[in-house]
């Protein structure tokens, strides 16, 4: 709050003086200039040049298009400077009459390298958007059209992990939420067009919620997009939620190509483990039209996009966490609950169209309409053999040894086979416009966005043998396990195919939806402020946002007899990898999907109603989300070298939640103990859904100071003081109490356990400050400087508390009861920490060495590192639960260092690359036992590429990724024996070879 207050006691002034000089505007009557700035004598605009008015000191640069505007100028001659990194200057003279707008183009025709312009090639990518960078008054990384098809990317997500701070978190081997700075993803806000756009959700189990708030990118294809802007500042006229970096997506437009344009692309993609080649076809075409009298006014811009991936990996995990165990002899050690490998095989086909219309009839008006539509179908396969040794107590805990080791009876090894086919649909929609009258810009849109996660319908089977003795070891490598018959007989003897009985069939389906739609209006006056050119700018949004989670269907069928006694031995098996020990004797798929849907009448007829309708609405949940922002923004230029941008936002949010309480009693077959009616056997049961609501408001004031400083062309310095919120993950904060209560096995005693939603979330606040410079000491070399710091409050912290420490919430403590009067054994909530501080510098060297002889003319260079650090204080019931006094530890999910280095060699007809990411570990959960931290351990990739332009319109491509076979590690930090695996996901290898055609 402090520094809040403190933030606006600069802001405010700064405002107010701004405002009080723009009193003395000019009393004539003032003209502009409306300009236009093309590639030599092309119709092609050229975007990012830099545009000086000389004789009053002014400068702003050309938008996609290659327009530029001055407005407020007075009667008379003036001189126009074009500048544009790697080529001299170009200057136009130009006339203005009084309340006159001239239109002028203007032919860059500099002398170095306009060459390099018109070519498809590196040098000519990483000049445009360099400028574009140069010239933007707040801290931005660009990656362009021509860049993007560079890299061997895959979507979005991808197509940002080599941008100066960015990293990107991937899932089943393609790059789906990116990170700015080292920071979560939540901390991003994602718009296409301006439109910002919704979360989807994903996922298979009962647990998950599909309510956060981080965009997954990996729906969004990349030959959609003109370009991708990162901006890491945030200004008065931007949503409040930027803390990590504002991500903008721009499709094409025929404005941005001068006219008609056309493009394709055919490529096929291999993947070493899927064994598969995977096509991926996208075209697009530009082109103006003479519309209602006018020439070239209408521009229609269309792209479409298709890919069909074929995906297989591996993937094993350690479920449950860890508890403390002992034989009585050995060493104590952890154990996780469950052992659990993996592997998937499925289809991930994405589909994608743009399609914008803009009218321009004349050079004060102009109107758009801009669509995308994305969908991604995911037909997963997940074939899962999970070792459950959480049954595994007390004395059935045999022997323990050395490391994490140890040979338990009491262990169920369950075959299980998912079959789920999702479908996201993500669905933008802008309509709007721009209007000039004199000294004002009015901008107005309207726009839509849809996010839709469909599960029609999921199911899953489960072979299980019961009680078998199990020799195991765990580290953070992964795990070693053997079973051999246990207690029971035959019928547990678990190498043989009879002994696995289908003892379970869960069916699911899904509907999860996004939807947000808004209303924004912006007035921008040009000023005079006592001789100093600037701009005054303030407006107004409302948002209306609805998260929707609805389980459509939802059954679960535990019976022997109602499944028919089936086992392995029934069924046609086979063993899809030997990565795993034990990883054998699998129904065969396609028998298995008949089987189990033939099956699906059974499960959905044998549950009890109340249990179904719990099952069905235990994670349900609507959300609203109002959000009123209205802002005040004054820009001048203090000199025509420096820059004042200041302003303040304020927003006014107003949310509701509803969800329900669900309690079920489950027991396992050894149970003994029945609370509810001691001496019969124990029965599963659920008690009736209860409706929960709940709601709050909360207003943000959110200022904003920005200078940029330019003292000569080659040098550029920011600086920034900004404040920003991060509104709770819905799934966090929406109300709800799902308890889950029963007895593990004979021995064990009877347990409640609960999640809990958490409406009393606070926003997390930031207070951001930021200093970078820039050099451009020649034309072909760019090297910049950062550093950034981030005063963080109210961050968000998922938390499990155990025995005792659920008073820390206000729960009582479990006593072996079931329902109310039994009080709670496990906790689980999103609670708001305390503080928590972020320094970080960021560093980048572009360099393209021209000026060598050749052939070493062609080779280049693109590095780029980020280095934080962070620490946090968790709060005090953090604190209390870990029992750790003064323990230091970093902000969830913040990465301390992470990087990007790109080297090749180009010319005009061929391009080499070899580009390697690199992000350090980072501390992902933290749980209230330490031993049970989840960290995500440092991860390398390395990629090349290759072009072949064959002319000037065609080419062809080679992309060989992850050849350094990165794997996703997560890991338990575990107790003095050391880390446990928590995930380790393999991907393996991917090559395309593609062909481009562009006229």
């Amino acid at each position: 709050m402090r520094s809040l207050l403190s933030t606006l006691r600069i802001s405010i002034p700064v405002c107010c003086f701004i405002l009080s000089l723009g009193a003395a505007s000019n009393a004539a009557e003032p003209g502009s200039i409306a300009g236009n700035v093309t590639i030599g004598d092309s119709d092609l605009p050229l975007e990012g040049a830099v545009v000086r008015l000389v004789e009053l000191g002014r400068a702003t640069s050309t938008a996609n298009d290659g327009r530029f505007r001055f407005n407020g100028v007075a009667p008379g001659n003036y001189t126009l400077v074009v500048d544009y990194l790697g080529s001299e200057p170009v200057e136009s003279a130009v006339s203005v009459g009084e309340n006159q707008t001239v239109a002028t183009t203007i032919a860059f025709t500099g002398d170095m390298a306009i060459e390099s312009i018109t070519v498809y090639g590196d040098v000519a990518g990483s000049l445009a958007a360099r400028n574009k960078e140069r010239a933007a008054d707040t801290l931005k990384t660009v990656v362009g059209a021509d860049a993007i098809g560079q890299f061997a990317d895959q979507n979005v997500a991808e197509s940002l992990q080599r941008l100066v701070g960015l990293s990107i978190q991937r899932d089943e081997g393609e790059g789906r939420f990116v990170s700015v700075r080292g920071l979560s993803p939540d901390f991003n806000n994602v718009t296409v067009n301006g439109v910002q756009v919704g979360a989807g959700g994903d996922g298979f189990d009962f647990s998950d919620l599909g309510g956060s708030r981080t965009v997954s990118l990996d729906v969004i294809p990349s030959d959609l997009l003109e370009s991708i802007e990162v901006t890491k500042t945030r200004t008065a006229d931007m949503d409040g939620d930027i803390i990590g970096g504002s991500i903008e997506l721009k499709s094409l437009s025929a404005f941005d190509r001068g006219g008609f344009s056309a493009n394709f692309r055919l490529e096929g993609s291999h993947n070493e483990i899927a064994g598969e080649t995977s096509p991926k076809i996208s075209a697009g075409v530009t082109q103006l039209f003479d519309f209602a009298g006018g020439v070239d006014n209408f521009g229609v811009a269309l792209a479409v996009n298709y890919f069909d991936r074929d995906v297989e990996l591996t993937d094993i995990r350690s479920d449950n966490g860890l508890r403390e165990v002992s034989d009585g002899v050995g060493e104590d050690i952890l154990v996780p609950g469950e052992l659990d490998p993996r592997y998937e095989v499925g289809t991930r086909e994405r589909s994608g169209v743009t399609l914008n219309l803009d009218f321009r009839p004349s050079d004060n008006a102009e109107y758009y309409l801009r669509g995308t539509y994305t969908r991604l179908n995911d037909d997963d396969i997940r074939i899962q053999q999970n070792w459950d040794l959480d049954d595994a107590r007390g004395g059935e805990l045999l022997s323990t040894g050395p490391g994490v080791q140890g040979v338990f009876e009491d262990v169920d090894i369950e075959k299980r086979v998912f079959f789920q086919d999702k479908e996201n649909e993500v669905t933008t929609l802008s309509l709007g416009g721009t209007n000039r009258i004199g000294l004002w810009t009015i901008d107005y849109s309207g726009t839509l966005s849809e996010n839709k996660y469909r599960l029609p319908e999921g199911f899953r089977g489960q072979f299980r043998v019961r009680d078998s003795i199990t020799t195991w070891t765990a580290d953070d490598e992964g795990y070693s396990a053997s079973s051999i018959q246990g207690e029971g007989g035959g019928d547990r003897d678990p190498t043989l195919l009879e002994s696995y009985q289908l003892d379970q069939l869960l069916v699911i389906g899904d509907r999860r939806d996004d939807t947000i739609e808004s209303l924004k209006l912006d007035f921008t006056r040009d000023m005079d402020f006592g001789g100093k050119p600037g701009l005054l700018k303030f407006g107004v949004k409302l948002s209306n946002r609805e998260k929707k989670s609805d389980r459509t269907r939802a059954s679960e069928s535990n019976s022997f007899d109602a499944l028919g006694n089936i086992t392995l031995a029934d069924v046609a098996v086979f063993s899809p990898t030997d990565d795993y020990d034990g990883f054998e004797f699998f129904p065969e798929l396609d028998a298995a999907r008949s089987l189990l849907r033939s099956l699906i009448p059974v499960a959905e007829g044998s549950g009890d109603p109340i249990t179904t309708q719990a099952n069905r609405t235990r994670r349900d949940f609507i959300v609203d989300e109002d959000v009123l922002s209205a802002y005040l923004m004054g820009k001048v230029d203090l000199t025509d070298r420096l820059r004042l941008t200041a302003g303040v936002r304020v927003e006014q949010t107003d949310w509701r939640g509803s969800g329900f309480e669900v309690e079920r009693v489950n027991f396992d077959s050894d149970s003994t103990i029945n609370p509810i009616n001691p001496g019969e056997p124990p029965d599963d049961f659920t008690l009736a859904p209860i409706s929960l609501v709940a709601e709050d408001d909360y207003t943000d004031v959110l200022p904003s100071l920005h200078l940029r400083y330019e003292p000569s062309h080659s040098v550029v310095i920011r600086a920034s003081a900004t404040q920003a919120i991060q509104r709770p993950a819905f799934n966090d904060a929406f109300p709800r109490r799902d308890i889950l209560s029963g007895q593990d096995g004979e021995d064990g005693p009877f347990e409640r356990e609960v999640d809990l939603g958490n409406p009393d979330l606070d926003p997390l606040e930031a207070t951001m400050l930021d200093a970078s410079v820039a050099w451009y000491p020649s034309e072909f070399t760019v090297l910049t400087a950062g550093v950034f710091y981030k005063d963080i409050d109210n961050f968000f912290i998922d938390a499990r508390f155990e025995g005792d420490d659920v008073t820390l919430l206000g729960l009582p403590v479990g006593n072996g009861n079931a329902s109310a009067a039994g009080g709670f054994d496990e906790a689980t909530i999103v609670l708001n920490g305390d503080s928590a501080e972020v320094l970080g510098i960021e560093l980048s060297y572009i360099q393209n060495f021209v000026f060598l002889p050749a052939p070493l003319d062609g080779l280049f260079v693109e590095a780029n590192a980020t280095f934080s650090e962070s620490e946090a204080n968790f709060g005090a019931l953090i604190e209390a639960a870990r029992d750790i006094e003064g323990e230091d530890l970093p902000l969830p999910d913040q990465a301390d260092t992470v990087g990007n280095l790109s080297v090749g060699w180009e010319n005009a007809w061929f391009t080499f690359r070899s580009s390697w990411t690199y992000r350090d570990e980072l501390l992902r959960e933290i749980s209230t036992s330490p031993e049970e931290d989840i960290v995500r351990k440092r991860h390398v990739t390395w990629d090349i590429g290759l072009n072949y332009r064959i002319n000037d319109n065609y080419e062809l491509y080679f992309d060989a990724i992850n050849l350094s076979e990165a794997k996703d590690r997560d890991t338990l930090r575990g107790g003095s024996l050391g880390p446990v695996f928590e995930q380790i996901e393999a991907y393996g290898r991917t090559f395309q070879l593609g062909f481009t055609a562009s006229y």
